[in-house]
């Protein structure tokens, strides 16, 4: 029995558990039972007008009493709050020796867990409508049977089925449009339902077999086997379907003049109700798999491994796109869905003890590995494929007057139809994956030594490569390749237009494509040293140097949010840069000191852990679409020598009256670039995706744990742990922060607000000056956290 209760220090943070666990032992059955639950209370600060806020707390109180008197909609709250997550945990295992050459055994592991979501940062101020609680529920069962065949022949065969249940509840009962307000360049605010929570629910089946054939003889060992996975997706799923409305700023949503209007609905049918119980596409997903492997021991010194193994792909359901797509000339040969394919993957490894006495170990191996891909993208080609959504994506012209439509979704549909000429009721946006679409996949090598000295200091020097051999690629093939070269020092490719015209066919917003490449590749080296002495003290340290880049991070549910915020100078054509997983230096020790007692204390250990890495990678990029692709998010910032190079224009007030004039914007830009390492060392280029990084990141944690006998023969314990997490924070209340930037804006920090673009490619800019770092502390990860758990042994 376990339970454990943390408080964290200074707010109301709370978290607690219990875990009970047993087994029984009877003649050939071993039976295991263990339940656990936890939950836990989070804070959600930086608040509207808090120190750690950019908000203005009037303005923005302004803005949701204006919401509630317009919509009579409550947003939600704009101050500190709370959220809460927990699970409950069932596992059991049952194990059968059924005789001397059949051992079975059935695990069954149920888990129904929730979270409740609401993120806010220095920069990004989410009203408390943008919150949800996601649920999530699996029940999985496996079963196995070893077989004793002979002495040289073994068998085990598993068998799995699950089923998993995920689905996404709103704040509050009403449906409301999402809507994202700029404000002041870097600063967004979002309200109203967040827009991949309006409608979501997945449910999934699954089916595993996997056996594998083992034979032993002598200095070989042959496996042979087979593993297959089968999948059953029926996912519930429309985005934006309450709609989604952009606004420049706060004025301007006063004033009803949006920048951007997007949202989805069925064809068939809008109603909420029907949307949600129905799934929006149903397909399935089969993996098999079949390998060899032979371990070859050569002498007592040298031994080998190398297998085979061939790993296809099926998916039976491909879908059918709307009837008219390949009618497009551009579009004639596209075809969605994957071909069945087969993967051929090799492998080696070998094992070299140079001295005969394992004082030096030489090891090391290549193969080919195969990955996954959330089965999310898969989903879109079947929801998005012209035939059961319509969609709207219209960009009003400037100061045009559109009011908010906050409950007939479908309407959205007619907004856009009198100003842009297109019959905006049969727009589509197609998602389309390549025929040929390859899974992940890629190259892997490594080589390691070993040293272990005499008096037992054991030594590593690992190397570790990876090039890609295919990894995602998510492109818009809708937009025309007409473009113009942007005036000035920043020359970047830009679109002619952003209306129908510049589209191969007006009829879909956009047509996104996922297919792969080949670019990308990391690599790491890594050192470690370790000791454990006599009296009980045992050291452990390493250091890890590694670079990561690839062309795009995939990070993200949807294909369209994946093409969006890859930051790049021409989103169709991103180039190799850093990825999102770029660690760069890391450094962990562990140091820990037994003590053995003769008394009521049995033993007592503390333990010491430090983490120190480099900060985490960002990209600084312009707010607006300055190469006119349709995205506002991903346009990497070219960082000016002298005002010559950036045209600014003087910020205005409602009255147009000057609040910053150019010239003080460059000087204030000016100074901004100085005291900026990174932006400086770029001045006369462009910043490159994730080339920038917070400070670095360190924390140590303590463990102190006492076993207590209970009893005379001391068959019976309890175990005290106190542990402190980050007590680096502990020590001092600037120290142990944990800094990163929002991965809301994919790790983007919008430092220059573009104001507007010419077909020409004559662009005006703005810089408000921000005063806050791109980067926050996590607002619990950088706080000491103290855990207090009690073990009863018996």
């Amino acid at each position: 029995i376990d339970t454990e209760h943390t408080r964290l220090s200074k707010y109301s943070d709370l978290q607690s558990g219990f875990r009970i666990g047993g087994a029984l032992k009877k003649d050939k059955l071993f039976y295991f039972f263990n339940a656990e639950f936890t939950n836990r209370i989070e804070s959600v600060g930086n608040a509207a007008g808090s120190s750690t806020s950019n908000f203005n707390l009037s303005e923005i109180q302004a803005l949701k009493d204006t919401i509630l008197k317009r919509y009579n909609y409550d947003p939600g709250t704009i101050l500190n709050s709370t959220i809460q997550n927990g699970s409950y945990k069932i596992f059991t295992r049952f194990d059968w020796n059924i005789n001397a050459k059949n051992q079975a055994l059935v695990r069954v592991n149920f888990v129904d867990g929730y979270a409740e979501n609401l993120e806010r940062t220095p920069t990004i101020l989410n009203f408390g409508s943008q919150g949800f609680t996601h649920s999530s529920k699996s029940f999985n069962v496996v079963g196995e049977l070893k077989t004793k065949i002979s002495n040289q022949w073994n068998n085990k065969l598993i068998l799995g089925i699950g089923r998993v249940q995920d689905k996404r509840d709103p704040v509050g009962s009403t449906i409301f449009p999402h809507l994202e307000i700029t404000n002041n360049t870097s600063n967004i605010i979002f309200v109203g339902t967040y827009r991949e929570a309006a409608i979501f629910q997945m449910k999934q089946r699954n089916f595993e077999v996997t056996n594998n054939l083992v034979f032993n003889r002598n200095k070989h060992t042959l496996t042979l086997g087979t593993h297959i996975e089968a999948f059953q997706f029926n996912y519930h799923f429309v985005t934006p379907y309450s709609g989604r409305w952009a606004y420049r700023s706060i004025a301007d949503f006063y004033a009803n003049k949006p920048s951007r209007i997007r949202g989805t609905y069925n064809l068939e049918n809008d109603d909420y109700e029907f949307n949600y119980d129905n799934p929006s596409s149903t397909f399935k997903a089969i993996l098999p798999s079949v390998y060899a492997q032979h371990d070859l021991k050569l002498s007592n010194r040298f031994k080998v491994t190398y297998g085979l193994r061939l790993e296809a792909t099926i998916f039976p359901d491909n879908p059918d796109l709307i009837n008219d797509f390949q009618n497009t000339p551009k579009f004639a040969a596209v075809r969605s869905g994957v071909k069945n394919q087969i993967n051929v993957s090799p492998r080696v490894g070998f094992t070299y003890d140079l001295l005969g006495n394992e004082s030096i170990k030489i090891r090391g191996g290549s193969g080919i590995f195969v990955g996954r891909m959330p089965f999310a993208w898969m989903a879109y080609s079947h929801i998005y494929n012209g035939s059961k959504y319509g969609n709207v994506d219209y960009r009003p012209s400037a100061n045009k007057v559109v009011p908010l439509i906050t409950e007939n979704f479908s309407a959205l549909s007619q907004v856009a139809a009198a100003e842009t000429g297109a019959v905006q009721p049969t727009l589509n946006e197609i998602n389309i994956i390549d025929k040929n679409f390859k899974l992940p996949q890629v190259w892997r090598s490594n080589l390691g030594v070993d040293f272990k000295t005499k008096n037992n200091y054991l030594f590593t020097l690992e190397g570790l490569y990876s090039k890609t051999i295919a990894d995602v690629l998510f492109q818009t093939i809708n937009a025309k390749d007409s473009t113009v070269a942007l005036q000035g020092a920043d020359n970047r490719p830009v679109y002619a237009s952003t209306s129908t015209i510049g589209k191969e066919n007006p009829s879909y917003t956009n047509v996104f494509n996922l297919s792969n490449t080949n670019k990308g590749y990391r690599y790491s080296i890594s050192l470690s040293a370790s000791k454990e002495f006599k009296f009980g003290l045992t050291i452990f340290t390493a250091y890890n140097f590694g670079v990561s880049k690839d062309i795009m991070n995939g990070v993200r549910v949807s294909p369209q949010a994946n093409w969006e915020w890859n930051q790049t100078i021409l989103a169709n054509d991103p180039k190799l840069s850093y990825s999102n997983f770029d660690i760069r230096h890391r450094t962990i020790s562990n140091v820990s000191y037994a003590v053995k007692w003769k008394k009521i204390v049995q033993k007592s250990l503390i333990s010491l852990v430090f983490n120190g890495q480099s900060g985490n990678p960002f990209s600084y990029v312009y707010s607006g679409d300055l190469n006119r692709d349709g995205s506002p998010n991903n346009d990497l910032l070219y960082v000016p020598t002298t005002s010559s190079e950036i045209n600014l224009v003087d910020i205005k007030d409602a009255g147009g009256n000057v609040i910053t004039s150019a010239a003080q914007q460059w000087e204030n830009l000016d100074s901004y670039i100085s005291g900026n390492k990174y932006l400086n060392s770029r001045r006369g280029k462009y910043t490159e995706r994730n080339g920038a990084r917070t400070p670095w990141n360190y924390q140590m944690d303590i463990r102190l744990t006492n076993q207590f006998k209970l009893g005379k023969k001391g068959k019976q314990n309890i175990q005290v742990m106190i542990d402190i997490i980050n007590f680096t924070n502990l020590l001092n209340k600037n120290w142990g922060r944990q800094l990163f930037v929002s991965n809301t804006t994919n790790a983007g920090y919008s430092a220059i607000t573009v104001k507007s673009i010419n077909g020409s490619g004559v662009a005006t800019y703005n810089f408000n000056n921000p005063t806050l770092t791109p980067w926050q502390a996590d607002p619990i990860a950088s706080r000491w956290q103290l855990q207090l758990g009690v073990r009863y042994n018996f």
